[in-house]
């Protein structure tokens, strides 16, 4: 059927939301006072999931608080990342009290909203503006440590399903909703967890989307090190910066193939990941005064359409052809690439994805245009495409991190009116998904 604009029950919806305006905002910032920092290691995110499942418990919903570890299958799944420190990271699954959550009903036409509660850490507090864990409205812009990324997306879900509540409306397509954990510094188990315990039809990852854009592949790529020790101890570091420099020229050449090779890709040519498919993020030798000055490391990501074995194989081809003589010449030693993130495997969707044009009518009816689909950046849209639903997107607001107020910037923001509007179109597309009534 056609998208029926005068939809009654959405324009109720919405217009209970716009009305419950600085609501929206209010637990924003309720959110962003919870210091939920993900360590890699170990994260925080458990006093920010208590106050999330309380409220959703308040308004009658059921909020499952579970541990990512504790779901069948996970610590054997080919996905899963050990090493994260899953104590205290709960994940949060919510829905109504009349759902069985596990039936074919939910499998086959439910909609999961998914959000992470993680943040980065805050980094030097003097660099901020206003506190990074107070959530502070100012000048049109709610300020805090996970406000774009990704706390925003918790805000707008939990909105919307209290509208659903205190309007009374029933959702003939189950409704759920996901706070998963450990996103950040390339996690993922909280995503795959929130997969194999709660599978759904279709998943809308709250995380990205630029609100004018809809993100409909996954990238893939990921963060990657080397780290290089002297044979012998030295007390100058002057060849371990020889070695760096060579092994950091010898991986930008490979860095412009990944630039050309992402420019081809329909999804990423006219983007801005193109510019950052090589990315160098450390390179660092030596140490103190009177230390061991022959110990080197780097650093660096790639944005890519390769699979992970064809990434490692052009990386362990430039180590060994180019570094490898480098490291003998020089007298050094090295253990060869590592990750120091999950690899984050290339999705790249569905055709005829229904759920891509139902909201992005929806976002033509609140903003008067529709949103651009293309690519997205490193996200854990690859784990609910490839693990949960492969009619899964993102969507949401996303200050690039290049930018001021970005994400993981200091003085991270949200614009309040733009927030106000994504909740608006989240809004529409949950009412005509759901059929509420």
């Amino acid at each position: 059927p056609g998208f029926d604009a005068d939809n009654a029950v959405a324009r109720r919806l919405e217009e209970w939301i716009v009305a419950h305006e600085q609501d929206l905002y209010d637990y924003l910032c309720e959110l962003l006072s919870y210091d939920t920092t993900n360590y890699k290691t170990h994260g925080l995110e458990k006093v920010g999931q208590e106050f999330l499942a309380k409220s959703f418990e308040d308004l009658g919903y059921v909020a499952d608080v579970y541990a990512p570890d504790d779901v069948p299958g996970l610590l054997e799944h080919e996905a899963f990342l050990p090493g994260r420190g899953s104590a205290d990271r709960p994940n949060v699954t919510v829905y109504h009290k009349d759902v069985d959550p596990h039936s074919a009903t939910v499998r086959e036409q439910g909609l999961l909203l998914a959000a992470h509660m993680d943040v980065m850490p805050a980094g030097d507090e003097s660099l901020w503006t206003y506190p990074p864990f107070a959530g502070t409205i100012a000048d049109g812009r709610i300020y805090g440590r996970g406000s774009g990324d990704d706390k925003c997306g918790l805000a707008s879900s939990y909105m919307i399903m209290r509208g659903i509540a205190e309007l009374g409306l029933k959702a003939e397509n189950p409704l759920l909703l996901t706070s998963y954990t450990d996103e950040e510094s390339g996690g993922g188990n909280g995503a795959l967890a929130s997969c194999l315990k709660y599978p759904t039809r279709s998943i809308i990852n709250l995380d990205g989307g630029n609100s004018d854009e809809l993100w409909v592949v996954a990238l893939g790529g990921g963060v990657f090190a080397v780290n290089f020790e002297s044979e012998t101890v030295v007390g100058v570091n002057n060849k371990t910066a020889e070695l760096l420099c060579i092994a950091r020229s010898a991986f930008a050449k490979l860095g412009e193939q990944a630039v050309e090779r992402l420019s081809q890709n329909k999804w990423y040519k006219d983007t801005e990941f193109v510019e950052y498919a090589y990315r160098l993020f450390a390179m660092s030798c030596g140490g103190a005064l009177a230390a061991n000055q022959g110990s080197g490391h780097l650093n660096w990501s790639f944005y890519t359409d390769w699979s992970e074995e064809e990434l490692f194989a052009r990386m362990n081809a430039v180590y060994e052809n180019e570094i490898v003589p480098a490291m003998r010449r020089l007298g050094f030693k090295s253990k060869g690439i590592y990750k120091t993130t999950r690899y984050f495997h290339y999705n790249g969707g569905v055709e005829n994805n229904t759920d891509l044009d139902l909201i992005s009518d929806c976002a033509a009816l609140v903003t008067g245009k529709h949103p651009r689909r293309t690519g997205a950046s490193l996200s854990d849209l690859n784990i609910f495409m490839k693990y949960g639903s492969p009619l899964s997107f993102n969507y949401g607001i996303f200050r690039d991190f290049n930018l001021p107020g970005g994400a993981h910037q200091p003085d991270e923001y949200v614009d309040c009116e733009e927030f106000l509007t994504i909740t608006r179109v989240l809004a529409h597309f949950v009412a005509r998904y759901c059929k509420l009534s």
